[in-house]
């Protein structure tokens, strides 16, 4: 009777052991199911959170208009905003609307204004260039002169070295200055000779052209408005030095210091002696030449 109830005692002494192994085990599955669980929520969000992100929009679309792949179709105009590899941006062009450019009665160009013209920031259909036709009005009295206007950091602004203050007008904060007088040297003056002519009314068609000129350049003492018949110069005397422009209308000379009038022989006006710029004094094509200078010359038989 004694040694059954020690046995008995034997095998209700192991029972605690088994049951802490199964409550570790019982804990441990349901951490890792916790963890699983966990992780397959955070998976969803991250989903969700991409399904409702709002797309990156481009350069191009974000200032309201449309990139289209490779290039754009009839009835829109490119335009230099980014889009996305591949891909073009365009402007829907309204049937009949005129740009801001061209509401201002200036012209619109491809890619840049072409010789002449002045670029100006007004929009273009096309997102090409604005254009306006330098005019002697365009300049300051300062540089209708001849001379130039430079700018400083200084309360004063003052003339660089070598050059001499010119009592005339400049932009604010600028003064207006021409190179100190170097008498007894001479001074190379070059430049290109072209003719222009056609069509040249804006939109600009094919027939409207601008060419070099194989023509004579002469060089007068500087010579007044009075002194001309429209744009051309009528005279017996004979210039001071004059050279052949060559096939790309390029010319060269030396000439001494001093002020002078750059003429040339119009061909399409009976060889006489044109020039159609006028400065501020009544000086026609005028060049004061202080130091070596390039003077192109354009004969403009266009329509504008």
């Amino acid at each position: 009777m004694e040694k059954v109830v020690k046995k008995s005692a034997s095998i209700s002494g192991r029972s605690p052991k088994n049951n802490k192994k199964t409550i570790t085990l019982v804990l441990g599955g349901l951490a890792v199911l916790l963890l699983i669980i966990v992780v397959i929520v955070l998976i969803s969000l991250s989903q969700k959170g991409k399904e409702n992100e709002v797309p990156k929009l481009t350069t191009c679309e974000l200032n309201n208009y449309s990139c289209f792949n490779n290039s754009c179709p009839t009835g829109y105009a490119e335009l230099d905003m980014a889009c996305k590899s591949g891909q073009v941006c365009c402007n829907k062009i309204p049937v009949g609307e005129k740009s801001q450019c061209e509401k201002a009665g200036l012209g619109c160009y491809k890619t840049s204004c072409p010789f002449g013209y002045a670029e100006i920031d007004l929009f273009c259909w096309a997102g090409g260039a604005c254009c306006k036709k330098i005019v002697v009005e365009d300049r300051t009295k300062c540089e209708l002169q001849g001379f130039q206007c430079f700018g400083s950091i200084l309360p004063e602004p003052a003339c660089p070295m070598n050059y001499v203050s010119v009592n005339q007008s400049c932009s604010v904060g600028e003064i207006c200055c021409k190179e100190a007088p170097q008498k007894n040297k001479t001074f190379v003056i070059y430049g290109y000779v072209r003719i222009k002519e056609g069509d040249c009314m804006p939109p600009i068609g094919p027939n409207c052209t601008t060419t070099p000129l194989v023509t004579q350049v002469a060089v007068f003492p500087k010579t007044s408005e009075s002194q001309m018949s429209g744009s051309y110069f009528r005279t017996a005397a004979g210039p001071i030095n004059m050279i052949n422009s060559n096939e790309s209308g390029y010319y060269e000379m030396e000439i001494p210091y001093g002020d002078y009038s750059v003429f040339v022989k119009d061909p399409k006006g009976n060889n006489d002696y044109y020039c159609n710029t006028v400065t501020y004094g009544g000086a026609m094509c005028y060049v004061a030449l202080t130091n070596s200078k390039q003077f192109d010359i354009l004969i403009d038989h266009s329509t504008q």
